[in-house]
């Protein structure tokens, strides 16, 4: 049997035998290794058991061992035992120089890692500085990875952005038919985190979830947890008591609960398990999902857009050939890369700064009809003081009693409106942003949706009450959505009080618009005379000059295209840019 061992071949048996053995380390389990067989240099047999020195002579491996020890039975049994001890430490010896190998390689990649990350980091600490709108910086970037979905990345960026920056928690589900990109918005924005801030839990049980507390009780305080695809009823059911745990979490920062554990004697013992922090959770679902208030208030729906199908394909062609816009893409999604270094800087930039928002005012009224206000307030809140964070490098810091504050601009504000411009109806009518697109769809082509239940057209009128058929909004409709989806928004539609049904008959129900209408949209940048003057009242004459000083930036919009970041091809194409 050969003494010395060369990790690269097998250990044969004998000088006169062609059977030999490997062993690897196993993939996940320290207290296992993997053992192959082979003859004539074909591998004949693969086992997964304990370490070398803990193998018995009864164990399966122990067995398939010694059998190719003495295949011809000429052998004792002290000197297969021998053999066997003898072949157990050079096994050993290989696995453990294995090892040794695969920590150096991995302490190599670390270090490779953290000298990309280094230089990453002083990038963004150089060119942070720079940046006259910091968010408009990153949502065009955004659109040299995505074709016509700046608004929807940008919004989950920003949310993300809140839990990291400012220990905030804002959820972001992303709701869709199935291939319409709601996926490709979660994890364009997750790319734009640091990576250590993300924990990936599809399919954890809530039993695994607090077994997490074992090794660390904050285990996800500070994280952002991503359930992945919850594509179908089966998958809601199936995480709904560990995603219910972390909604918990999410509010209330602590969780106790009594989980079963393996005991020392073999059976089970019952423990009491805490879990302490605020998690914000996210994923992708079909529309038609029931949601609770409590999910609602903590956490903003996404809908992929529909209507950019001429910028994708544009995209798709301009990437696929490889020329100019390619190169141009592989630049700027580089330089994109110092996006989650940039997060990172402010984080610990916000450890010890406070954002203070005078234009609260403006939040609480652009929320109209919400019957969420009061916690929705704060959501949208956070939404702007994370602009007002992301834009620190270009405003002015105040301080009292030791305390340092960065307070929120008009031109925040402005970013803010201009970002979620397009929820505003869903947000005041309190229903998906899909079935807003839904209405908006049944009042643009109300004259044809009820044409066919009109008298003679050249005498039509447009009023109320003339109603429609879900398979008539089908032909008509071209907003892409299966039947089933359809029935959902139309009934969510319904039970806002958006749509009645006016008639039932033999091809379905007639349906009709309702007199209900949103609260309109406030936009308005002016402070009231009276929310000037309790600002004014509680933080006195210097929070009088800064708002004597703030200005509006005429046209500024997350739409703008920074100065430094060629606007793409594609993104001519799309008309909502």
């Amino acid at each position: 049997m050969n003494k010395t061992v060369d990790i690269n071949k097998p250990i044969q048996f004998g000088e006169d035998t062609n059977y030999a053995i490997d062993i690897t380390p196993h993939p996940k389990k320290h207290s296992q290794a993997k053992y192959t067989f082979f003859r004539n240099g074909q591998k004949i047999g693969e086992y997964t058991g304990r370490l070398p020195l803990e193998l018995g002579a009864t164990t399966n491996i122990g067995k398939e061992i010694r059998k190719h020890l003495n295949p011809n039975k000429r052998l004792s049994a002290d000197a297969v035992n021998h053999d066997f001890d003898d072949l157990k430490a050079i096994l050993h010896q290989k696995l453990q120089a294995l090892l040794n190998l695969e920590k150096q390689e991995e302490l190599e990649q670390k270090r490779a890692r953290d000298h990309e990350k280094a230089e990453r980091i002083n990038k963004a600490k150089k060119i942070l500085p720079t940046l006259k709108q910091p968010v408009v910086w990153v949502a065009s970037h955004i659109d040299w990875l995505t074709a016509g979905e700046r608004n929807n990345i940008l919004l989950a960026w920003i949310a993300y952005c809140s839990q990291i920056i400012l220990h905030e928690p804002i959820s972001i589900i992303a709701l869709g038919e199935g291939g319409s990109g709601k996926t490709h918005i979660i994890n364009t924005a997750l790319e734009l985190i640091p990576e250590e801030y993300i924990q990936y839990e599809k399919n954890i049980t809530e039993s695994a979830m607090f077994r997490r507390s074992e090794d660390d009780p904050w285990f996800y305080d500070h994280k952002i947890v991503n359930y992945g695809d919850l594509g179908g009823l089966n998958e809601q059911e199936f995480i709904a008591e560990s995603k219910n745990r972390i909604k918990e979490l999410q509010s209330d920062g602590y969780l106790n609960r009594p989980i079963s554990i393996p005991s020392e004697d073999g059976g089970w013992e019952v423990m009491d398990m805490t879990l302490m922090g605020r998690p914000a959770l996210t994923y992708t679902t079909v529309p038609g999902y029931k949601f609770d208030d409590q999910e609602i208030s903590r956490s903003l729906f996404l809908t992929p857009r529909m209507n950019n199908k001429e910028s994708f394909n544009t995209r798709l062609m301009s990437l696929e050939i490889k020329g100019e816009s390619y190169q141009k893409f592989l630049r700027y999604h580089e330089e994109a890369e110092i996006i989650p270094e940039m997060v990172e800087i402010l984080e610990k930039k916000f450890q010890e700064i406070e954002i203070i928002n005078p234009y609260i005012g403006l939040v609480v009224e652009s929320l109209g009809d919400s019957i969420y206000y009061k916690r929705d307030s704060d959501k949208y809140n956070n939404i702007i003081k994370t602009i007002s964070a992301l834009n620190y490098y270009n405003r002015e810091t105040f301080e009292k009693d030791g305390q340092k504050y960065l307070y929120v601009t008009l031109e925040d504000v402005q970013l803010f409106f201009s970002l979620i411009n397009r929820y505003r109806e869903s947000i005041n009518m309190n229903i998906s942003p899909k079935a807003v697109d839904v209405l908006n769809e049944i009042n643009d082509k109300y004259l044809e949706l009820t044409e066919n239940h009109k008298g003679n057209d050249d005498e039509y009128q447009v009023t109320l009450g003339d109603g429609f058929t879900i398979n008539r909004f089908e032909e008509v409709s071209e907003l892409g959505l299966s039947r089933r989806s359809i029935y959902r928004y139309i009934d969510e539609l319904r039970e806002a009080k958006l749509l009645s049904v006016k008639d039932r008959g033999r091809t379905g129900n007639l349906y009709d618009l309702t007199m209900r209408k949103g609260k309109e949209w406030i936009d308005t940048l002016q402070l009231s005379e009276g929310s000037k003057r309790i600002v004014i009242l509680e933080a006195g004459e210097e929070m009088e000059r800064f708002l004597a000083k703030d200005k509006v930036c005429e046209g500024l919009s997350i739409f703008n295209q920074d100065p430094l970041v060629e606007r793409p091809f594609w993104a001519e194409c799309d008309k909502e840019a």
